[in-house]
């Protein structure tokens, strides 16, 4: 059994070395990384919907008595495509004749081609003088409803028109300008007016 002072010896040396080794590491702690959050995308504002600006459609018929035409009356402007349906047919007889006029209250326009009545035009296409005596070819106006005109001077183009067994064929097309209109012969009308331009399209 070995001597009490060297058994002092050992223990103190394992002592020392023991003091000498190096303490182990405490294990790191994991820290999450922080992650950082996106910040929200910004919401691109919605452009409103395309706004349509209203097509304003012109009065059926404009009468201006501050505007004189060559011919010294005032300008009419008429615009058949604001009007109702418009009255269009070919009637028979022994005086065949187209005829054409809007269906609107406060005024009356009425175009009537005579096919016999006038030697000028005999249903043709063409341009010709819109003169009732010559060619058979009436246009009236009135603009009021009660006192009518008739056009003494003007042209119209006939671009299409037709019949067939007595009935309108379309689509027709006419075209009417440079009108000079006064009084129906008779009438208590008084004065003049003047159409620049009006176009009858009736589509089939």
């Amino acid at each position: 059994m070995p001597s009490l002072p060297r058994v002092v010896t050992v223990v103190s040396l394992a002592l020392v070395l023991a003091s000498c080794s190096p303490a182990a590491a405490p294990s790191p702690t994991q820290v999450a990384a922080p992650t950082s959050t996106p910040a929200a995308a910004e919401a691109s504002p919605t452009p409103p919907p395309p706004t349509s600006t209203p097509t304003s459609v012109p009065e059926p018929m404009l009468i201006h008595e501050d505007q004189l035409a060559e011919d010294g009356c005032p300008l009419v402007e008429l615009h058949p495509e604001s009007w109702s349906p418009m009255h269009a047919a070919y009637n028979g007889g022994s005086d065949p004749f187209f005829q054409f006029h809007d269906n609107e209250e406060g005024f009356y326009f009425n175009v009537e081609l005579y096919t016999v009545y006038g030697p000028g035009w005999t249903g043709q296409l063409g341009t010709f003088d819109t003169d009732c005596n010559a060619n058979g070819i009436c246009v009236y106006l009135v603009p009021d409803d009660a006192h009518p005109y008739l056009a003494t001077s003007g042209e119209i183009s006939i671009g299409s028109l037709g019949q067939q067994a007595g009935a309108l064929q379309k689509p027709v097309d006419l075209v009417l300008s440079n009108l000079t209109l006064k009084p129906v012969p008779g009438s208590q009308s008084e004065g003049c007016f003047h159409i620049e331009e009006v176009s009858i399209r009736i589509e089939s």
